[in-house]
């Protein structure tokens, strides 16, 4: 089984700083139940994205059938008030990156996620999406900085979260090991590891 630490730490962020109270990593969507009228509105909004962000914002992927199929986030949450957090978590031991390049990718990420929250979290009161990563060179963070702008710009009915270098670490880290002090389930990988690096540091 794939252990992915980063993910585990998206965990326990929403859990315990947001306050959901269900919280899912790894969540696929299946597109089973989507209705043909559903169908349509996504692909209005596809062609919406494609036109705003550029008509290879997406490369080969050419219909919102094959994206939405491709869709997978890594840790969703939700919490009492009925708002859905969708989070994607990396970290790149070297600075963030991709094949695609670090942008672009984050680009379509980011984008993905919000045609799946459309198309499954309608319940939803509010969507809040997140990108976290602690390691981004100054050029890739300007470009992503750029890119959240623009989103926040076309999707101003979502909270878009971007959290990377000191953000990252103040906002996501820093917020997830002060609240983990007061928890004692440590069924969370996360937790448990910050436990042993705790107790064997003697704090």
């Amino acid at each position: 089984m794939k252990i992915d630490m980063m993910e585990s730490l998206g965990y326990s962020f929403l859990r315990h700083v947001q306050g959901c109270w269900v919280v899912q990593t790894n969540w696929k969507a299946s597109t089973a139940g989507l209705s043909d009228d559903a169908w349509g509105k996504l692909k209005t909004q596809f062609e919406k994205m494609r036109k705003e962000f550029g008509d290879d914002v997406f490369k080969e992927t050419r219909t919102v059938q094959q994206l939405l199929r491709q869709a997978e986030i890594d840790v969703v949450g939700v919490n009492a008030a009925g708002e859905v957090h969708a989070l994607e978590a990396a970290f790149h031991e070297w600075g963030l990156r991709y094949p695609a390049g670090p942008v672009a990718t984050v680009r379509k990420k980011m984008l993905r996620t919000q045609l799946a929250l459309q198309a499954f979290a309608g319940f939803a009161t509010h969507h809040h999406v997140w990108f976290v990563s602690p390691k981004v060179a100054p050029k890739p963070a300007s470009g992503l900085s750029e890119t959240f702008t623009k989103l926040r710009e076309s999707y101003p009915d979502v909270t878009w979260h971007l959290c990377i270098g000191e953000s990252f670490f103040n906002d996501v880290l820093q917020a997830t090991l002060d609240k983990s002090q007061r928890v004692s389930d440590t069924s969370e990988l996360f937790l448990r590891a910050e436990r042993v690096l705790r107790g064997s540091s003697g704090r």
